[in-house]
């Protein structure tokens, strides 16, 4: 083999630069400095590392520029918006123009709130002894005297108490509270505005699986609105008879005590189609959709349905927009929209 003159002295030269550059005990780089090669052929140096431009470091917060639709219903997080509308609950036959509606809704998917409400609710019914059965006596005036008997729960019973309460609390449940204003920030569209709130405390399932899955959320519900001096036409509204001729104000309240259904039904990661329906066990007392409930005050209880769609704007800001129709109890028509951010 050919060997050009000096080649050995240099392969052994470059054999211990080798060496030595594997054993080497590196200085700690300073700040704004990674390790790597250095130009000049040597082991190791310190290079000053680039800056990212500003907006760099704004794109990596991926959530504020996409979106994972109905996806998001798998993890925790809370809406915050604001909404108007027209009509909604409290569309009331014969009402001679819209009522208005402004508020805030908050909500809470998956949160610790809703988490402390069950488990309050869920020990504030726990007990410690099981009720056996009464015996009834007459005492010598002719009373009739009523005595309970009850036992201490079992070692078993008690551990079945503790069991459905730790379950209560690793359960994941969906919250809602819809605060209506009468009017939000000098905004008071229609002819008069609704106060009041709506609760609904629940959960959620997928119904159709997918890359973004179908939602439906079931949930108790409370609701209570009330609209003073609204104006009626000529022969309508709960005291139609005593205003045949006249059109007049009254005054009455939307009530709701049932069950929430909501269906997400997602048209790509952006956009969902939505539907809900607060059927309302009140409205079951009259069925005819044409007259008001009279007592103390004057009720309307209906049950209202509600379709439309929510774009998520990105994972951190949306806007929805829905119809009503109120049914099972008064009929009325009704839209709303909303603006909110997520977090």
């Amino acid at each position: 083999m050919l060997m050009l003159p000096g080649a050995s002295e240099s392969l052994a030269r470059a054999a211990d630069v080798e060496s030595s550059a594997e054993g080497a005990v590196l200085p700690e780089a300073t700040r704004g400095e990674r390790w790597s090669p250095r130009d000049d052929g040597g082991a190791f140096g310190a290079r000053k590392a680039r800056k990212r431009p500003r907006h760099e470091e704004v794109v990596d917060d991926e959530s504020w520029l996409t979106s994972t639709g109905t996806n998001r219903f798998g993890e925790r997080f809370y809406d915050l918006g604001v909404f108007t509308g027209m009509g909604g609950p409290v569309a009331a036959p014969g009402a001679d123009g819209a009522i208005g509606l402004t508020g805030i809704r908050v909500m809470e998917n998956h949160g610790y709130l809703s988490k402390f409400l069950v488990f309050t609710m869920m020990a504030m019914g726990m007990r410690n002894n099981a009720y056996v059965g009464s015996s009834y006596s007459k005492d010598a005036y002719g009373n009739t005297w009523r005595t309970d008997y009850y036992r201490s729960l079992t070692p078993e019973e008690r551990a079945e108490q503790q069991e459905a309460l730790s379950s209560a609390v690793n359960a994941e449940y969906l919250m809602e509270l819809n605060v209506y204003t009468r009017g939000l920030w000098g905004f008071a569209p229609g002819v008069k505005q609704a106060g009041g709130f709506e609760y609904y405390l629940g959960g959620e399932t997928v119904v159709a699986q997918g890359r973004i899955p179908t939602i439906l959320q079931i949930a108790g519900t409370f609701a209570w609105l009330g609209v003073h001096d609204a104006p009626f036409k000529a022969g309508s509204g709960p005291n139609a008879a005593a205003n045949p001729d006249a059109a007049h104000t009254e005054s009455y309240e939307y009530w709701n005590l049932g069950v929430m259904v909501r269906a997400m039904i997602p048209i790509n990661e952006w956009i969902e189609a939505t539907v809900q329906w607060d059927l309302n066990i009140l409205s079951f007392w009259d069925l005819s959709g044409s007259r008001f409930k009279k007592g103390e005050t004057t009720n309307l209880l209906t049950s209202p349905l509600r379709a439309g769609l929510l774009v998520n704007l990105t994972d951190r800001a949306y806007v929805k927009a829905n119809g009503s129709v109120n049914v099972l109890g008064g009929f009325g028509l009704g839209y709303g929209a909303e603006l909110g951010v997520r977090f």
